[in-house]
């Protein structure tokens, strides 16, 4: 249930108590109201004895006692993978409505990076190639990954403002496009977890000794490289 998982979660020191006692009340809540509905319908079936069952009272609260025996299953929420949770938006006593976002849930084993390489680096860079990933936050660490995929388009080309070089400008600047590092071990170094977000260094072995490298960061967010 949510409370048991609220409850471990807090003793793990991942949530504040706050949210434990807060999940212990919705659940004596729920739990108590589907006892209410529950004497309620015993109550009117004795009233109106063995023909009771059919009676418009009976089903009345037949109907309470379905809806809030729904109503204590939705106190279950269960997240669709493992991973973290991030800035909690809904709070003890909020109404939320189906389909409203909550809470961002950070997966475990789907990091990635995203490298913004010049064009006239692709040339030399293709899927399949071994990359290396240095992180701002720990420089003395280093990952390693593949080249899973590199974007058709520009990173310009879908802001919201593309650049319009038919106007007379006459000044080429490299046009960016987005490279996709599969890691090959999000667990390569356990003192040093990956944070979505980071800023990092790519470096993409093209062929043994050369090398096109990139500033990125690391998930999903974007960066403006750097070619060394």
């Amino acid at each position: 249930s949510t409370y048991r998982r609220v409850s471990n979660l807090v003793k793990k020191q991942l949530l504040p108590t706050q949210q434990l006692d807060d999940a212990k009340a919705k659940l004596s809540s729920a739990e108590e109201n589907v006892i209410a509905a529950r004497a309620q319908m015993s109550q009117l079936i004795k009233a109106q004895g063995a023909q009771g069952v059919a009676a418009p009272q009976v089903k009345k609260a037949a109907a309470a006692l379905s809806q809030a025996s729904l109503s204590l299953s939705y106190t279950n929420i269960f997240a669709p993978k493992s991973g973290h949770l991030g800035k909690l938006s809904a709070h003890a006593g909020s109404i939320v409505s189906a389909g409203q976002a909550l809470l961002p849930l950070i997966e475990d084993n789907s990091y990635w990076v995203q490298a913004n390489f010049k064009e006239t680096q692709l040339e030399r860079i293709t899927t399949g190639m071994p990359a290396t990933i240095e992180l701002d936050l720990y420089p003395d660490a280093q990952y390693h990954g593949t080249v899973k995929a590199i974007s058709p388009a520009s990173g310009s080309s879908f802001s919201l403002l593309p650049p319009e070089n038919a106007t007379g400008n006459w000044v080429k600047i490299p046009q960016r496009f987005p490279i996709l590092i599969q890691l090959t071990s999000e667990s390569e170094h356990p003192d040093f977890p990956l944070r979505v977000g980071a800023s990092a260094t790519v470096t993409v072995d093209t062929v043994t000794n050369d090398t096109a490298t990139a500033h990125s960061d690391i998930n999903q967010a974007q960066s403006s490289p750097k070619e060394q």
